[in-house]
């Protein structure tokens, strides 16, 4: 986050220019999931050589309807995943699609969540965050910060807000069940990092089939940050749930509904996706998980 409010603060991406994002990254990727819906199923898919930023740059005199280069060095930025020197990535870039849909105007552009601080954006307002969890230390200097080679820096004081463990055995074996859920287009929370946590639970709990026994994942796609956005987030994560503990039947998938298009989906199991299997788009049993 430090790296991106630089980003915005040199180069800002505005709310005309999320809406070209928004639209470019549609144009690229909805449909290859059977139908086009104004939602991204896996945005993953939407590779360099569908989603040209690029193609997006003013061209001389141009004013409106394109980026600058700064804007688009920026765009490229949020996108990218943040790797060490080593090649290995510390933080997943966020996924291309719903771009207008609020949650980069949450964190990158002023807002009412900021009135009365002295910031640009929250993206901004997280370097402040640092600054505070390093008050013990004299020497930190925010300005000088470097989000990749000083990142070992903030172990101690960022650990009691990770997950310690992928081992859940003791959780298992007392008959608990875990239900996971994550926006594909969730700005701060990247997608990323609940595929990586899947698969780190699958190898410490005796691969993917016995861990799906009590760890699902849920990746709901066109949702931004815990809900919104353009897909099917309206979802009942708790009758599952009970009826998985209580009547041992399993959520092989959930149902959601986007309350202001009305449509409904199915969302699966991860790593299983929604597919369009024919009949009424809108209704969420037209949708098979492959």
């Amino acid at each position: 986050m430090v790296g991106a409010g630089r980003m915005q603060q040199a180069n800002p991406l505005t709310k005309e220019s999320l809406q070209l994002l928004d639209d470019a990254s549609k144009t690229a990727r909805d449909g290859l999931d059977g139908i086009k819906d104004g939602v991204i199923d896996d945005p993953r898919r939407c590779t360099e050589d569908l989603f040209d930023i690029d193609a997006l740059a003013c061209t001389t005199g141009q004013r409106e309807g394109c980026l600058t280069r700064g804007q688009i060095e920026t765009a490229r930025y949020m996108y990218s995943d943040v790797v060490d020197a080593n090649g290995h990535v510390i933080s997943p870039g966020v996924m291309p699609g719903a771009e207008a849909a609020g949650d980069w105007t949450s964190w990158m552009l002023p807002n009412e969540i900021l009135s009365g601080y002295d910031t640009q954006s929250l993206i901004s307002e997280v370097g402040r965050s640092l600054e505070d969890l390093k008050r013990h230390d004299p020497d930190f200097d925010l300005d000088k910060f470097d989000p990749v080679a000083d990142r070992h820096t903030l172990d101690d004081v960022v650990s009691v807000l990770d997950v310690q463990t992928a081992d859940l055995t003791e959780f298992h074996e007392r008959g608990g069940k875990l239900l996971m859920y994550q926006g594909w287009n969730d700005y701060p929370l990247r997608p990323q990092r609940a595929i990586d946590y899947l698969a780190a639970v699958n190898a410490a709990n005796g691969g993917a089939k016995k861990a799906r026994d009590f760890f699902r994942l849920y990746m709901v796609p066109g949702m931004v940050h815990c809900a919104g956005g353009p897909g099917a987030w309206s979802i009942d994560y708790l009758g599952p749930l009970v009826d998985w503990v209580e009547q041992g039947e399993a959520p092989e998938h959930l149902f959601g509904a986007q309350p202001d298009a009305g449509f409904t989906r199915r969302h699966c199991a991860y790593p299983e996706l929604a597919h369009f299997a024919g009949g009424d788009p809108t209704r969420a049993d037209s949708y098979v998980c492959q």
